[in-house]
């Protein structure tokens, strides 16, 4: 039926909005970027300090 397929898209299309707007997933991908960037600048020093 025509209408349960559309009412599953849009099951889906909700479900994956809530992901991207849920505080815990937001919580944990923040913690990520953060680690990533200190990461990235301590890799930036290190490369610094070598050219030095």
């Amino acid at each position: 039926c025509e209408n349960e397929r559309v009412s599953e898209e849009i099951k889906t299309k909700l479900k994956i909005e809530h992901e991207k707007l849920n505080p815990k997933t937001l919580h944990d991908k923040l913690i990520k970027i953060k680690s990533d960037i200190l990461k990235a600048n301590r890799l930036a020093m290190e490369a610094k300090q070598i050219q030095i």
